[in-house]
């Protein structure tokens, strides 16, 4: 019996939702004036809907979310922090659905690396591993420097019992300069596990 996979579904910190101004309130009034424009109404919506979620008001950023995507059903940012959301709340069926509508309409975009990693993590915490596998093998594919991609499969396989597999993407990840060192730690004990697996 392999060891279920790590979940996640504690509230995200904001940098994870989107990224937005230091002080909410103060950036609350500017946002909505911006919201009143039809040619920035999506994205200042979203800003306001991940202010909502940082906060911990994830029910009212989804109803501003739904709210843009009636209009903009295709709005990549919009579906993407929907499913952060929803993925935070622990409703992994429409986070798998948001996430699956920006990987069809934007497969090979920025937007489209982030739903992949996004899917990937969706299936994770859901154990369904191949799946799992197979969105961050994309990310892999799409992203030059895919060091959170092979973090991520390092934590996935090591997880699973699989301590070579876990090395391996480890070592691929160390051999990228991290934008944010914080999973260093996981890196480590994977190649520690990984040499106490062959030593053994």
């Amino acid at each position: 019996h392999r060891p279920a996979a790590e979940t996640h579904a504690a509230p995200l910190p904001p940098a994870d939702y989107y990224p937005v101004a230091k002080g909410g309130d103060d950036a609350r009034p500017l946002l909505r004036e911006v919201a009143s424009h039809s040619e920035s109404y999506a994205a200042a919506s979203v800003r306001l809907a991940a202010l909502d979620a940082a906060e911990g008001r994830r029910a009212q950023a989804q109803d501003r979310l739904h709210e843009v995507l009636q209009k903009h059903p295709k709005d990549a940012q919009a579906l993407l922090l929907s499913a952060r959301v929803s993925l935070a709340d622990g409703k992994r069926d429409p986070a798998r659905e948001a996430v699956h509508t920006v990987i069809v309409n934007e497969p090979t975009s920025a937007a489209g690396v982030q739903a992949y990693m996004l899917a990937g993590q969706i299936e994770s915490a859901s154990d369904r591993v191949d799946e799992a596998v197979k969105a961050y093998e994309q990310v892999l594919k799409l992203q030059p420097r895919p060091w959170l991609a092979n973090v991520a499969l390092s934590r996935l396989y090591l997880s699973q019992g699989n301590p070579s597999k876990a090395t391996s993407y480890s070592h691929q990840a160390l051999a990228i300069p991290p934008t944010n060192p914080a999973p260093s730690q996981s890196i480590a004990r994977a190649r520690g596990r990984g040499t106490c697996g062959r030593m053994q």
